[in-house]
């Protein structure tokens, strides 16, 4: 059964930002840098939120403020991936029934897309894997339940994590919202310069 204690929610930032030229999780997002901006509203939902850093984490940490109710978690070996990063964050939630993932990639997500999955989650506690869905399109972040969660983390180095998450559509639930943030990421400047101009206000 999920609870409200039982939740936690995990921000993907290992990676290099080659692309982006400067650190994901620091580039500024209505005054605050996108991680810590991420992990406080997944703390207000969740109640906790775990922040993986890997390239750059001693830099990064030193810069990131902390988030009450959040913390950060290294991923020793970042250059294995996103699936490597998401598993420390696994591990590092192993207590939670429900765990939230969202790359730091999508910064502008509203807050209230997160509270709508955690309703939904909590109004259907048999879900097994629950996402946000604006104009018929599945989107970020993934709410999965312990048992997926636990998949993820057999999951070998060669395997990407949409092998568990599209294994089964039955296991899939939607909970529509109006957030076109859900499936707008942010790789280079010139991505998140355009998300600026359409989200920041």
């Amino acid at each position: 059964m999920n609870t409200p204690s039982s939740l936690s929610a995990v921000i993907l930032a290992g990676g290099a930002s080659t692309r982006m030229g400067a650190p994901k999780a620091l580039l500024r997002w209505r005054g605050e840098p996108v991680a810590a901006r991420l992990a406080r509203i997944f703390v207000e939902a969740a109640g906790e939120a775990c922040i993986v850093l890997g390239h750059g984490s001693v830099a990064i940490q030193a810069e990131l403020p902390a988030v009450r109710g959040a913390r950060v978690v290294v991923n020793p070996e970042p250059e294995r991936g996103m699936l490597s990063s998401l598993q420390c964050g696994l591990r590092a939630a192993r207590g939670a029934n429900g765990v939230f993932f969202l790359p730091v990639d999508y910064p502008a997500i509203d807050s209230r897309t997160i509270a709508a999955m955690r309703a939904e989650w909590y109004r259907a506690p048999w879900t097994r894997i629950l996402a946000p869905r604006h104009g018929g399109r599945r989107g970020h972040p993934v709410l999965v339940s312990r048992c997926v969660a636990e998949e993820l983390l057999r999951l070998g180095p060669a395997c990407a994590v949409h092998t568990v998450i599209r294994a089964g559509e039955e296991r899939l639930r939607y909970v529509d919202v109006d957030d076109a943030a859900i499936h707008r990421d942010a790789d280079d400047p010139e991505s998140f310069a355009a998300l600026e101009r359409e989200f920041s206000r």
